[in-house]
C-alpha cells in the first residue's frame, strides 16, 4: 500500500494545564492535515506502469476548480466571472493554475479578477487571493487559508527524460464538470504557444489528453502523479477539442511560481531581434547572391 503521512499544522486556541495528572481544560484547536505520500513497503508501482485510476485515487483530491468574479465579458461565463482548474502546491494553501484563469485581457489591458474562489473535491468553497500572475508563461499563484482543511499537495515533477508517447493524464472541470479525468500520450514537445502578452511561451508540451475550456490551470501528469505542466490552450478550427492540446511546461511553472511567491510579479529579459528557422539544405548552401 502507499503508505500516507498526515503533518498537522495545529493553531492552539487555549493553553493545556495540568499535563503532569492534574486538571485539564478542553483545548479548540484548528486543524490543516497536509497529506504525504511515499513509497514504503507493501505495493509499489512498477517502472513505467500507467495505470489511470491510481493516478486519479491518489491525485484528485489536490486538484481544484476555480472560480473568477469580475473579469468581464471575455471568459465566457455571462458578464462577470470564469471557471477553470487548478491544483494544491503546498500545505501553506498555495494554488498553481494560469494566469488567463483569473485575469481577463491581453498587453497592457490585463487586469485581474474582482474575487477568486477554489472548490475542493469535497465540496469545501474557500476565497482565494491572487498573489501575483505571470502574462508572459500563462502561470497564477493563488493563496487560500489553509485552516480546517485537508490539503494534498501535488508534486512538480520534470521535463528532462520526458519523450514523445510517454503516457500522461489530465485532471480539470471541463466545460464545469469538475473532477474529470482524461488520459493520452505526449504528442510533441518544445512546442510554442500565444502568451497574454503577444510574446511566445517556449517549451509547451503537446498532449492529444483531451483538454477543453474549464480545464485550463489544471495538471498535467505523468505516469507516477507528478505534475509535467499546466493545461493551458487548445489548437482548434472549430472550437471543439480536437486531439492538440498544449501544457506550459512545469520547468516554465517553477520559475514562474518562485519569482511570483517572492515578488508577486515575474520578469524576463529579451532581445529586440526576430529569427526564422535554417534548414540544413539552405544553411550548406552558398549565399544565394553570390556567383
Amino acid at each position: 500500500m502507499i503508505a500516507r503521512s498526515l503533518v498537522a499544522l495545529c493553531a492552539l486556541a487555549a493553553l493545556v494545564t495540568g499535563c503532569g495528572g492534574g486538571e485539564t481544560r478542553t483545548v479548540r484547536t484548528e486543524t490543516t492535515r497536509v497529506e504525504v505520500l511515499q513509497n514504503a513497503g507493501g505495493e509499489t508501482r512498477a517502472r513505467g506502469a500507467f495505470d489511470p485510476a491510481a493516478i486519479y485515487r491518489r491525485e484528485s483530491p489536490g486538484v481544484v476548480t476555480v472560480i473568477s468574479r469580475g473579469l468581464g465579458a471575455t471568459q465566457g461565463q455571462g458578464s462577470g466571472g470564469g471557471l477553470g482548474s487548478g491544483f494544491v502546491i503546498s500545505g501553506e494553501g498555495e494554488i498553481a493554475t494560469n494566469a488567463h484563469v483569473v485575469t481577463s485581457g491581453e498587453g497592457a489591458a490585463i487586469r485581474k479578477a474582482e474575487r477568486v474562489f477554489v472548490r475542493f473535491q469535497d465540496d469545501n468553497q474557500v476565497p482565494a487571493r491572487i498573489i501575483g500572475f505571470d502574462p508572459f508563461s500563462d502561470v497564477a499563484l493563488l493563496r487560500i487559508d489553509p485552516k480546517g482543511l485537508t490539503l494534498r499537495p501535488l508534486p512538480l515533477g520534470g521535463t528532462k527524460d520526458l519523450v514523445v508517447g510517454s503516457p500522461v493524464a489530465a485532471i480539470g472541470s471541463p466545460f464545469g464538470e469538475e473532477q474529470s479525468l482524461s488520459v493520452g500520450v505526449i504528442s510533441a514537445l518544445d512546442r510554442s504557444i500565444q502568451s497574454l502578452t503577444g510574446f511566445d511561451t517556449v517549451g509547451a508540451i503537446q498532449t492529444d489528453a483531451a483538454i477543453n475550456h474549464g480545464n485550463s490551470g489544471g495538471p498535467l501528469l505523468d505516469a507516477s502523479g507528478n505534475v509535467l505542466g499546466i493545461n493551458a490552450q487548445i489548437q482548434t478550427s472549430t472550437g471543439e477539442g480536437s486531439g492538440v492540446g498544449f501544457a506550459v511546461s512545469v520547468d516554465t511553472v517553477r520559475r514562474s511560481l518562485d519569482q511570483l511567491r517572492e515578488t508577486g510579479r515575474a520578469r524576463y529579459a529579451y532581445l529586440g531581434v526576430a529569427t526564422s528557422p535554417v534548414y540544413p539544405q539552405l544553411a550548406s548552401a552558398p549565399y544565394l547572391g553570390a556567383t
